[in-house]
């Protein structure tokens, strides 16, 4: 069917990466699907950042900068006013997306010789990667157009919060590349509750000081207890920031 040709299309293109290909993928793609999608302009940073994190749950895939949509499922490149310096945008979305999250941007110009729909005119696109190792991606902060700490998928042509069979279906892939983080995730979440349960006490009172004292085995009069707490109040915080950094997040 038609998604079928798109997703040969996207991948023929992503073979061989040149104006040529890029000429023929606008010419055989007239409607979006989940791995490419066409924007008229540049899109503010959230909904820049959304678009990523949708597609990389997705498989990856390709974003291109001017074409305009101009009815039902009709597009029409008309090219961009102005480019984007690659550079800048990656400043202003990276704060959003996880680090381990592969994209990059391409320019193409077209002069006016060649092909007649796109003589003088500009385009860029964003290339997603499939690196189903890393799903699920996560949002990393809050701006306009983006939660924070949220999983995001396309379906369709939309981008959506993942639901439950989403996010299943994203570990499982994840599951299935073998790929393990140095730990394992859930090693990581049990020694952080271990390390908590060792967090300075609220003390009710003096008694109750010593028994957890003792319980620990170690007595007020050979260490400081505040400086043991403080250890693990480090160890608590560099183990949040594995976690972290496990997930991409860093």
């Amino acid at each position: 069917g038609g998604i079928e040709m798109n997703k040969d299309a996207v991948y023929e293109f992503l073979q061989n990466i040149n104006r040529e290909s890029f000429a023929d993928l606008l010419k055989t793609s007239d409607y979006e699907s989940d791995n490419l999608d066409f924007k008229e302009t540049w899109i503010k940073k959230g909904a820049l950042a959304k678009e990523l994190l949708a597609m990389a749950n997705s498989g990856g895939g390709l974003i291109v900068f001017g074409v305009k949509e101009i009815e039902n499922n009709q597009f029409d490149p008309c090219g961009l006013q102005e480019t984007s310096d690659p550079a800048e945008i990656q400043n202003s979305i990276e704060k959003f997306i996880p680090s381990n999250l592969k994209y990059r941007v391409e320019s193409f110009t077209f002069d006016r010789s060649e092909y007649d729909k796109l003589q003088g005119k500009s385009f860029q696109i964003v290339i997603v990667e499939n690196c189903p190792q890393y799903f699920p991606y996560i949002s990393r902060n809050e701006t306009d157009g983006l939660k924070r700490a949220t999983i995001y998928v396309r379906r369709g042509t939309e981008c959506t919060v993942a639901d439950k069979d989403d996010i299943e279906g994203l570990i499982n892939k994840r599951l299935a590349t073998g790929y393990k983080s140095k730990l394992e995730f859930e090693d990581h979440i049990r020694q952080l509750q271990i390390l908590y349960r060792y967090k300075q006490p609220t003390w009710t009172s003096a008694t109750s000081v010593i028994a957890v004292l003792k319980k620990l085995s170690f007595s007020a009069s050979d260490q400081n207890p505040s400086e043991f707490y403080a250890y693990i109040d480090g160890l608590i915080e560099r183990k949040k920031k594995i976690i972290e950094m496990d997930l991409g997040l860093y």
